[in-house]
């Protein structure tokens, strides 16, 4: 029985191999016989013989569309150990790093300072593309982020809980779009303040790290990768959620893809170490008022076994001494050295002279400024001593403000990469050519001045050209309001092609009437005009969202007009009827 001949469509159909890639296979003379021509000299393909070559050949290109080797990460089931430190090992780990933010003042000023920096940044959503369809989609997206049930200010604040402890994970909810009272399409319709239909963001639900199931937190595939996480919360039951239906925000995914991503004051961890045994010792001396180690001496007349022997009163009172408003010592014994030889008690201080060998006051500040640096943000310890100028804040906080830029940016490429095509996904809009970006302003305060300086220079010397991107990005760092959309009026025509030509036929005309035109042909001047006629072309159609055809130096010199008439000559006797000198006439269009 012969083979069947398929065409390079049928080819593709069935094999699912394009006509150029049959076209490359066959310049590279992997198809041999498979090919053959018709008498019209048409390429026609045996498909037994080709299923087997291509079977063949896409064995050998199967290594590229698999993954080889692993990330490196060390794990045991669904569990992850990537901690060098017994103490930041699992859930006492996330319980030891959120006792460093919440009690110690300078790892909580920085992370009060990221946070609101953070959430202070502006956010719009910019189109794919200046069509009508795609702004029509970036506004739909915006209005789904203004239309949770949690603000957009406490959604922020969840993707924030990557920096405290190292990811963060968002569970993106929907809802149908029905207005403030939805029918009850599920058992608890969300609310909204739009009435299209369309499917938008109920809430972006948080899934703390620390909830999840001990032991079996995550699930991988072959290769490290993370495929989803598995959630045993305090008071509902165990649940595991695919990766795919979650926003997972990490602080850095080097170098293992570990979805534990490394907290951003983990290395301010030894300095909180040293600082809170200084401050308990610092404490103590203040309470005990004491400027060295207690001791009493017991005399031969003393007891020293019992309960309650000298010995063990001794030994509660040296323990115990205190600074406070109970403060005393009662010795039920004479003095040593004032009772008879050898015999009382004596309490003092064993000291140094009067002076520390150590100022732990000194050493708690060393350490705070270096909890501080680990996140570069040193400068909220200037003004705390006498040193500290505003270049040396300046330069320090232009630094903090890079790396607040950094971890935006990562916020945003999440969104931009999962949420928002997850989002449209559910949602037809006919003519989209891709997909909006969610963006983040400047944080930090700018220098307004600074900034229109530069960019009034680069348009001055015609190195920059204001567009509406360039607005909108400089309304967006200043905080000024969005431009108020220009009207169309619904009573005004549009004019048509002919009338649009006949208008600029005109201005040509009144051009060479001009002493500098006068010598040109009409196709020069064209030349001349046709660079202004499509710019004002464009403007007004990006303007109106009307399409306007282009116009032709064809279409122009088609256009009607009232032929000028010849210079008249000058009358130098003229009775009153005749232009005057030095003017010439022509028929007014």
């Amino acid at each position: 029985m012969p083979s069947e001949l398929l065409t390079a469509q049928q080819a593709q159909e069935r094999f699912g191999v394009s006509r150029s890639t049959l076209l490359r296979y066959e310049d590279e003379g992997l198809l041999g016989a498979a090919v053959s021509r018709t008498p019209g000299n048409q390429r026609r393909y045996r498909a037994d013989t080709l299923g087997r070559i291509l079977g063949n050949h896409q064995e050998q290109e199967r290594p590229i569309f698999t993954e080889l080797g692993d990330t490196g990460l060390s794990r045991w089931g669904g569990s992850v150990d990537q901690a060098d430190l017994v103490e930041l090992t699992g859930s006492a780990g996330w319980k030891l790093y959120r006792e460093m933010r919440k009690n110690d003042p300078v790892i909580a000023a920085i992370f009060f300072a990221i946070e609101q920096s953070l959430k202070q940044a502006s956010v719009r959503v910019k189109p794919a593309s200046e069509k009508a369809a795609d702004k029509k989609v970036a506004e739909f997206v915006d209005e789904c982020r203004t239309d949770m049930s949690s603000s957009w200010s406490d959604t922020m604040d969840y993707a924030c809980q990557m920096l405290e402890m190292g990811v963060s994970f968002l569970h993106p909810v929907y809802k149908r779009r029905l207005g403030d009272r939805p029918p009850p399409y599920i058992a608890d319709p969300a609310e909204s303040e739009f009435s299209d239909g369309r499917i938008g963001w109920r809430k972006w639900a948080p899934r703390p790290v620390d909830t999840l199931t001990p032991g079996n937190e995550f699930t991988f595939d072959p290769t490290g990768g993370i495929q989803g996480i598995n959630q045993s919360p305090p008071n509902s039951e165990s649940v595991s959620i695919p990766i795919e239906r979650l926003l997972m925000f990490r602080s850095s995914a080097a170098p293992y893809n570990s979805p534990l991503s490394i907290p951003i004051h983990r290395t301010a961890y030894l300095p909180y170490y040293f600082t809170k045994n200084f401050q308990e010792i610092e404490g103590i001396g203040v309470e005990r008022d004491l400027n060295g180690i207690p001791v009493i001496y017991l005399g031969t007349d003393c007891t020293l076994k019992g309960e309650n022997s000298d010995y063990e009163l001794g030994k509660d009172l040296v323990r115990n001494i205190r600074w406070d408003e109970q403060v005393g010592v009662v010795i039920p014994h004479g003095k040593m050295g004032y009772a008879a030889e050898g015999q009382g008690m004596l309490l003092e201080l064993l000291s140094t002279g009067g002076t520390r060998a150590h100022d732990i006051s000194g050493i708690i500040e060393r350490y705070d400024k270096r909890k501080a640096l680990s996140v570069l943000a040193q400068f909220i310890m200037l003004g705390m001593d006498k040193f500290g100028s505003f270049a040396l804040s300046r330069t320090q906080n232009d630094l903090f403000v890079l790396a607040i830029s950094a971890w935006l940016q990562k916020i945003a490429d999440v969104i931009n990469m999962y949420a928002i095509p997850r989002l449209l996904r559910y949602n037809v809009f006919p003519g989209r050519t891709g997909y909006p970006k969610m963006i983040f302003s400047e944080v930090g305060i700018p220098d307004l001045a600074q900034i229109s300086g530069f960019v009034n220079s680069l348009v001055q010397r015609e190195v920059l050209r204001p567009d509406p991107e360039l607005e909108r990005h400089l309304r967006q760092i200043a905080r000024l309001p969005e431009p108020e959309p220009i009207e169309v009026r619904s009573d005004v025509q549009p004019r048509d092609l002919k009338d649009t030509a006949l208008v600029i036929r005109r201005i040509i005309l009144a051009l060479k009437e001009l002493p500098t035109f006068s010598g040109l042909a009409d196709e020069n001047l064209m030349t001349l005009l046709e660079p202004l006629i499509e710019q004002l072309r464009v403007g007004v159609e990006q303007d109106t969202g009307r399409a306007i055809p282009p116009v032709t130096g064809q279409i122009l010199t088609q256009a009607p007009v009232t032929q000028r008439t010849a210079p008249q000559p000058i009358n130098p006797g003229g009775n009153g009827n005749t232009p005057q000198q030095g003017v010439r006439q022509s028929q007014t269009a």
